[in-house]
């Protein structure tokens, strides 16, 4: 949200310098550079006001090289969600989702190589202007854990 908000006061700054020193050309670059900062600031606060995000896990133990089914869940407030991504902490790179939704659902299967117990941070819903002015995150409630039990072979 700085860059949004620094993008206005930019603006609200050529508006008093246009002012001040009558530059007519001032007035179009400093009203246009308010609303895109102001604009952004207020698209992604209204959009991520109400955002939840939740992890459903399908079991809490599993087996060593066996899936496991993950259904996350984005859901927007009283506005549709704006465009973002979905963090997930177990997959590898950021999931994206189209904007203008109010419900968006991800499945992922899921294979653990090794043995233990996995704490899993919860899920982060980041949503983002195009142009990158203005940016905020929603995480989910609460932590979950998975048992990754040893596979066993018949003797």
């Amino acid at each position: 949200m700085r860059s949004a908000l620094g993008c206005a006061a930019l603006g609200l700054l050529l508006l008093l310098v246009a002012g001040t020193f009558d530059a007519e050309p001032l007035y179009v670059t400093g009203s246009a550079l308010t609303l895109l900062g102001g604009g952004a600031a207020a698209w992604i606060g209204a959009g991520a006001w109400g955002a939840t995000v939740e992890r459903e896990i399908s079991a809490r133990s599993v087996l060593e090289e066996q899936s496991l089914a993950v259904v996350i869940t984005a859901r927007s407030g009283a506005l549709p969600l704006p465009p973002g991504w979905i963090d997930e902490p177990l997959l590898p790179d950021p999931i994206r989702f189209q904007a203008g939704r109010r419900t968006t659902r991800v499945r992922v299967e899921m294979r653990f190589g090794r043995r233990g117990r996995r704490h899993l941070a919860p899920p982060a819903l980041v949503l983002r202007d195009p142009f990158g002015l203005a940016q905020r995150v929603v995480r989910g409630e609460h932590e979950d854990e998975i048992l990754v039990l040893p596979r066993t072979f018949p003797v």
